[in-house]
């Protein structure tokens, strides 16, 4: 039987990533090092998780109350708006603006697959 393995843009985007900033195996999967690696500054603090832009920085806050799936889940969607935001979010139409938060959710939600597939 022949098998072929396909993958979306999003998987391919992620792959280039991990690939580009050297993590090439699960265990390599830490939003620390992912964070230093893409020159993004990581903190914790009491508020919701959200990302911020200064200049040509970007930070992500985590929620430091959440459980660590919960902050992985918080910093791979906090993550899609650093790599894909472009532009105030309070002044685009609101369907754009839910469109993208539906791009950033699938994002976050396939960061681990991508490695499994590629390592078979």
């Amino acid at each position: 039987m022949f098998l072929l393995k396909y993958f979306t843009h999003t998987e391919d985007f992620i792959k280039n990533l991990y690939v580009r900033i050297g993590i090439l195996i699960p265990t390599h999967l830490k939003f620390q090092s992912i964070s230093d690696q893409l020159g993004i500054h990581l903190f914790c603090w009491e508020d919701s998780s959200q990302a911020l832009f200064s200049k040509n920085n970007s930070f992500i806050f985590l929620k430091e109350q959440l459980t660590s799936p919960q902050q992985w889940q918080d910093f791979c969607h906090e993550l899609g708006q650093v790599l894909l935001h472009t532009g105030n979010q309070q002044r685009m139409y609101p369907l754009f603006r839910e469109s993208k938060n539906i791009r950033q959710t699938t994002l976050c939600t396939m960061p681990v697959s991508p490695l499994l597939c590629w390592m078979n």
